[in-house]
């Protein structure tokens, strides 16, 4: 689970300033490479913001609705965000707001799998088990 997860937001994180051009400029939503540059850096600093938010909010909702449901519920999103990018991505506010999910979700993971480790495998043993 923590690979699959971690290769979604790392996939994002890899392609996503080449992707964000390409398709803002591909769709025709902006005529330039620059105008495209500047989208594109707007949705590079909300991912930052939306990944230590999901590092907060997800380990806050998993205290309250156990682990594994807060773990289910970003996969559910993570999910179905991967799997409509392609198809809201062509715009800004689709862009950055799918980018924003997915790095919300990538966040998440790093607040989450150690937590789940350290509850496995003691608190005493959660450096050796999660690196």
């Amino acid at each position: 689970m923590f690979i699959g997860s971690a290769l979604a937001g790392f996939m994002v994180i890899y392609y996503i300033r080449l992707f964000r051009i390409d398709a803002l400029i591909a769709s025709g939503f902006v005529s330039d490479t620059e105008s495209a540059v500047i989208i594109a850096g707007t949705a590079m600093a909300s991912y930052a913001i939306f990944n230590s938010l999901g590092r907060i909010i997800w380990g806050t909702v998993s205290d309250k609705i156990s682990r594994k449901r807060s773990l289910f519920l970003m996969f559910l999103i993570q999910g179905l965000m991967m799997l409509t990018f392609m198809k809201i991505g062509w715009t800004k506010t689709g862009l950055i707001i799918g980018d924003s999910l997915i790095e919300f979700n990538f966040g998440g993971d790093f607040a989450l799998f150690p937590a789940i480790t350290s509850d496995s495998f003691s608190l005493k043993n959660l450096g050796p088990n999660y690196g």
